[in-house]
């Protein structure tokens, strides 16, 4: 018979989930790398336009945050009174219209985001895919330009005619919503990168409110997703987002790195932000919602909030069914549920799940040790 001696059993952790690489930032030490680094970056104001020295001062937060000064960046503005929009070129180009600029200059957070939407492409490699679909699309196009000509096909067989311009419409269509969905991919990226530099989610969306406007004059709409989608996939994913741990591993990364130095690129119009000289190697792995969820889970179970800690794990169960870890850690949440009021519905869950978690990993030693508290053998 399984039994408690009720209040006396502390949570389990198998140490399977991990919150973030960040430490505790003494307040004194925090202010005096501000001031530090608000000194370095002052050697480059009198080189730099007004303009220029704004987003040299945002990429360096948002890059040196994340981790992410393994290479020159490029950065600039692009002279565009027409289109409200910036892009990502080559391998490390991000330029800013100067419509978009003109819009959100006096919202630091807004073209934070902007400058993190363009960085999660190149670090979600979204270049290449872009070209790849740029070409299918030309073909795809070109392939129903010549059935739509083709009055003798039509003529002889409209069934045939039909068929074909229906299906390469329906390729076409599943081009353009592979397109759109790296836009929302970038989109969910930048949130993690913004927060972790420490710029405000509510502020940045203001950026939409002139993208929307101006949503006309994009010369490919098909290739962006609508504006309310875009906002709803970001508020979305900011109630996944575990706050707290991203903005403490930011602070984090930002108190060991120092402030990154700043060139004019060759073509005198864009600037070069450096790699460090002594950086370490570079390493991105992005994180899956179920990963998203299982950390907020996991931040709350630390907590002993053991209602919200179930809520996003049951979420990330739901994003990726296979994993025994996320069972393993439900099966000690209504553990120790048990273990404080007694609820069998309680102890009827913990076995559940360490059943679950075992059958998903039966040769886990921590899977295994779970199940064999409630299925001694």
């Amino acid at each position: 018979m399984f039994s408690f001696a009720f209040g006396a059993v502390e949570i389990k952790d198998s140490g399977l989930i991990q919150l973030g690489d960040y430490k505790k930032i003494n307040c004194f030490s925090a202010k005096t790398k501000i001031f530090v680094d608000k000194k370095e970056h002052s050697k480059y104001k009198n080189e730099l336009n007004k303009e220029e020295y704004q987003i040299y001062l945002i990429a360096d937060r948002i890059l040196r945050a994340n981790n992410l000064q393994h290479k020159n960046w490029r950065i600039g503005f692009r002279m565009d009174k027409d289109v409200v929009n910036a892009v990502s070129i080559n391998n490390n180009l991000i330029l800013i219209n100067s419509s978009l600029y003109d819009c959100i200059n006096q919202n630091d957070d807004a073209l934070a985001f902007v400058i993190a939407h363009e960085l999660a492409h190149f670090v979600l490699a979204h270049q290449k895919t872009t070209i790849e679909n740029s070409y299918r699309i030309k073909r795809v196009e070109d392939e129903i330009k010549k059935i739509e000509n083709n009055q003798s096909l039509k003529n002889k067989n409209i069934n045939q005619y039909t068929a074909l311009s229906r299906n390469l419409k329906n390729l076409l269509n599943n081009i353009f919503i592979s397109q759109r969905n790296l836009e929302l991919l970038a989109d969910s990226q930048a949130l993690e990168f913004l927060v972790r530099a420490g710029y405000s989610f509510d502020s940045a969306l203001e950026v939409f409110d002139y993208i929307e406007e101006d949503y006309n004059f994009y010369e490919n709409k098909n290739f962006y997703p609508l504006i309310y989608e875009r906002k709803d996939n970001l508020q979305k994913e900011y109630e996944i987002l575990n706050i707290d741990i991203l903005t403490l591993e930011g602070k984090t990364n930002l108190s060991k790195s120092d402030v990154l130095s700043i060139r004019r690129s060759m073509d005198k119009e864009t600037l070069v932000i450096n790699k460090p000289k002594n950086y370490k190697e570079y390493s991105f792995s992005p994180k899956t919602k179920a990963q998203k969820l299982s950390q907020k889970a996991y931040y709350y179970y630390k907590k002993k909030e053991l209602d919200k800690a179930v809520e996003y794990f049951m979420l990330a169960q739901k994003e990726n069914p296979n994993d025994y870890i996320v069972p393993l850690y439900l099966s000690y949440c209504f553990e120790y549920l048990y273990s404080q009021n007694g609820n069998k519905k309680d102890l009827k869950n913990a076995k559940k799940y360490a059943k679950k978690a075992h059958q998903l990993s039966s040769k886990n030693e921590y899977a295994l040790k779970q199940y064999k508290v409630f299925y001694k053998r």
